[in-house]
């Protein structure tokens, strides 16, 4: 007897991906919605320091109205600036800082949107689509294998486990395209500002990694019971709604209790240990980052660090270094 081969992760996205390729213009679109919105959130950062920038230009100018001030040539912002606007006197940032506020939030929300009703408009039809070939698949199949499985094990697939798979495929992909783009631009934007400061970041991703790749697999392990643990609720129940006269003729109430109850506590406690093993690896990633981000702290304080870095640098990397705590969180 050959033992049952187990699909892993990555066999099961590609398998996916076949299906995503009838649907390939809306995914790609998606795509470029959720960058978009990453991009927007990176911007946002360098902007902050261009106001920070800005401000202390003008606060110790001090004579600002008889005497000309250039503006911020640190970070993108300025160097777009620049570009669109011309050789602008600091005075006249009123302008330029609120142009850009304004393109920023249209650009994030403008990716948002697209980002995610793309990636809707694909998962919805993932679903129809793997339901009707299941079903096709079903209509096909010999009668010896319908009479070695459980109805409700093949229900379950049609109503509850497509669903539940695409779902969640389409949610970590969206997580995976969304945050991991984020990550990396972050992470690029660190490494403009002061690469030095950023390799604190490097050396702590083996360790989340590790606790990633363990994570991951005890998620696969579980959801897996879940899905069995469901088709074996799904299948008591449609056996006593199917026969429930031959249940109270014959005397069946008790034991059919006895295998919901069963059942029933089966995929709680599968539930149960996947919200367990959520609460213990989120903090635990997050304590991991906190550190490094608590080590990047203490060295930027220095006073060669700070001999090197003006004061919108300063906070724009202190910005972006916290900002990577929450995705770096989700991709987990």
């Amino acid at each position: 007897m050959s033992d049952k081969i187990v699909p892993t992760g990555a066999s099961t996205y590609l398998r996916l991906l076949k299906y995503v390729r009838r649907y390939w213009l809306a995914f790609v679109v998606s795509i470029f919605g959720l960058v978009l919105h990453s991009f927007a959130e990176v911007a946002f950062v360098d902007l902050l320091g261009y106001i920070t920038d800005t401000v202390g230009t003008l606060t110790s100018a001090g004579a600002a109205e008889t005497q000309p001030v250039a503006m911020p040539q640190t970070g993108m912002t300025a160097m777009f600036a620049e570009a669109l606007l011309g050789d602008l006197l600091v005075e006249k940032t009123w302008l330029v800082i609120p142009f850009f506020l304004v393109v920023i939030s249209v650009l994030r929300g403008v990716g948002y949107l697209i980002g995610s009703y793309g990636l809707a408009y694909v998962s919805n039809y993932l679903v129809h689509a793997l339901r009707v070939d299941i079903f096709e698949k079903y209509l096909q199949l010999p009668f010896e294998f319908f009479d070695r499985s459980m109805s409700g094990h093949l229900v379950s697939v049609v109503t509850f486990n497509v669903q539940q798979v695409t779902q969640a495929s389409t949610k970590a992909l969206k997580t995976l395209l969304q945050q991991g783009s984020l990550v990396l631009g972050l992470m690029s934007y660190l490494f403009y500002v002061n690469w030095k400061l950023t390799l604190f970041f490097l050396a702590v991703m083996p360790f989340v990694a590790l606790v990633v790749s363990v994570v991951s697999k005890r998620f696969r392990t579980i959801s897996t019971r879940i899905q069995s643990a469901m088709g074996d609720v799904t299948h008591v129940t449609q056996e006593v709604v199917n026969g429930y006269q031959e249940v109270r003729m014959f005397g069946g109430m008790e034991s059919e209790r006895e295998r919901i109850q069963l059942a029933s506590q089966s995929n709680r406690r599968q539930n149960m240990k996947m919200a367990l093993t959520e609460g213990i690896s989120n903090p635990l990633v997050m304590l991991l980052v906190s550190l490094a981000f608590a080590g990047i702290t203490s060295f930027m304080l220095s006073p060669a660090i700070l001999e090197t870095m003006s004061t919108g640098s300063f906070i724009t990397f202190l910005v972006a270094s916290g900002m990577l705590i929450k995705p770096i969180r989700q991709i987990t």
